[in-house]
C-alpha cells in the first residue's frame, strides 16, 4: 500500500523539445499521488535541461534532477541509487528509460517498489526472431522486481501476467507559451479553406509510415485530381533538412512538391490540429497516439493504418482504417473520408474527453501501484 511520507520518482528518459500531453499527465498524476500522501520528483536527461518545459516544470516548484541515461548498465545503476539514496526515494515510476537497465537496477534494490510504463513500439511492425527474444528478456526473465504500465492491449501479450492496460488519456493542462490557433496557421501556409489539409508526424519516419502517407497525397494530387496537402511536423533530429533527404530518397517524391509542407515541432501542438481536417496516422506500429487522441477531442477525423496500436479508435466514427502497408489503401480511405462531412463531431469530441480523461488514467495508475506495493 502506498505509504504517507514516502517519495516517488518519476524516471523520465524524454528530451521531446515539447512537453506535450506527457509532461502534463504526470504532473496530473503527482497531484493524485498528493493524495495518498505521496511526494514526487523527476529525473530527465542532461539533454532536457534547456526545454522550455522544464522552465515550466521549476517555475511550478518540482524537485528536478539530471543525469546521463546513456551510461553503461553498471554506471547507470550507480547513477540511479546514488539519485535514490540522496533523495530518499521509496518508489519509481520510469518512462522512455532503458527497461533492461531499470530491471538491473530494481533487482539490486528489492526495497524500491518499480512500475515501468511501455509507451513505445518501434518494431515497425517486424517481429524477428532478435525482436521476440529481447521482449522475452525485457518482460519475462529480468522482470522479476518490476510491475509495468502498457499503453496497448498488445503490449499485455509480452507476459500477461506482469503486464497492466492502462490507455493513455488526455491531460487537462498543458505547457503552453501562447495559443496561435489554426486559422493563423493555414493563413501563415497560404491554405484556403477549400483546400484539404492532412497533417502527419514525421519525426520517425518509417516507423511512421511517413512512405505511405506521401505516396497516397501524391496520388491524390497528381492522378485523382485532387487538392490535398500534407502538413509534415518534423523532430528534434529528423529537420526540415533531413526530412526532404529523406522523402527523395524513399518515397515517389523529391520532397519539394507544393502539396508538401514542414513544420517545426512546438508546444502549440493543437493549433496544429486546428489547422487540419486530417490527421494521418500511418504508423507501422505504435504505441498509443497522443494525436489521434488530441484530434478526435477536438471532433476531428483521422486516417489510420489498422495496427493493433490504433485499433481503440476505429470504434469512432471520425476514424477511417485502412490495412497497414497500403498506399492505395490509404488512398481510398482519405477519399471515404472526403465524402463525410467536414464541420467538427461534437459527439466524439464529447465522448473522447469523457472515457480519455485524466482522471481515469491517475486513478488507474494509482490504485493499481497501491494493490502492488
Amino acid at each position: 500500500m502506498l505509504e504517507k511520507n514516502k517519495k516517488l520518482l518519476f524516471l523520465c528518459g524524454y528530451k521531446s523539445l515539447y512537453g506535450g500531453n506527457f509532461i502534463p499527465s504526470l504532473m496530473a498524476l503527482e497531484d493524485k499521488l498528493k493524495t495518498y500522501g505521496v511526494n514526487c520528483m523527476y529525473a530527465f536527461p542532461q539533454e532536457a535541461q534547456s526545454r522550455p518545459w522544464i522552465s515550466f516544470l521549476k517555475s511550478e516548484g518540482k524537485q528536478l534532477t539530471f543525469f546521463d541515461f546513456d551510461l553503461p548498465n553498471r554506471e547507470f545503476i550507480d547513477e540511479l541509487t546514488r539519485v535514490v539514496k540522496e533523495h530518499q526515494i521509496n518508489y519509481i515510476h520510469s518512462h522512455f528509460a532503458p527497461i533492461l537497465k531499470v530491471e538491473l537496477f530494481a533487482k539490486k534494490h528489492k526495497d524500491i517498489h518499480v512500475f515501468v510504463h511501455i509507451h513505445s513500439d518501434f518494431s515497425a511492425g517486424k517481429f524477428s526472431v532478435k525482436k521476440k527474444m529481447k521482449n522475452f528478456l525485457l518482460y519475462k526473465f529480468f522482470s522479476g522486481n518490476v510491475t509495468f504500465f502498457g499503453v496497448s492491449k498488445a503490449f499485455v501479450n509480452y507476459n500477461p501476467q506482469k503486464i497492466n492496460y492502462v490507455a493513455n488519456c488526455l491531460a487537462k493542462r498543458r505547457v503552453l507559451s501562447g495559443h496561435v490557433g489554426g486559422k493563423a496557421i493555414r493563413e501563415e501556409y497560404n491554405i484556403t479553406e477549400k483546400e484539404i489539409l492532412c497533417e502527419i508526424f514525421g519525426w520517425s519516419p518509417i516507423v511512421k509510415g511517413l512512405d505511405i502517407a506521401i505516396n497516397a497525397v501524391k496520388i491524390l494530387n497528381e492522378e485523382r485530381g485532387l487538392v490535398v496537402k500534407l502538413a509534415i511536423i518534423c523532430g528534434r533530429e529528423m529537420t526540415v533538412t533531413r526530412m526532404k533527404k529523406w522523402i527523395a530518397n524513399n518515397t515517389k517524391c523529391s520532397g519539394e512538391e507544393n502539396y508538401l509542407i514542414y513544420w517545426e515541432p512546438m508546444e502549440d501542438v493543437f493549433s496544429y490540429h486546428e489547422a487540419a481536417d486530417i490527421l494521418l496516422s500511418t504508423s507501422r506500429s505504435e504505441g498509443f497516439s497522443y494525436s489521434i487522441l488530441e484530434m478526435l477531442s477536438l471532433g476531428k477525423r483521422c486516417v489510420v493504418s489498422d495496427i493493433p496500436g490504433n485499433r481503440w479508435a476505429e470504434e469512432y466514427e471520425t476514424v477511417f482504417a485502412f490495412s497497414s502497408e497500403s498506399t492505395e489503401g490509404c488512398v481510398e480511405a482519405i477519399c471515404n473520408e472526403l465524402k463525410s462531412k467536414k464541420e467538427c463531431n461534437m459527439k466524439v469530441a464529447e465522448a473522447i474527453q469523457k472515457n480519455y480523461s485524466i482522471d481515469i488514467w491517475t486513478n488507474t495508475i494509482a490504485e493499481k501501484m497501491n494493490q502492488v506495493i
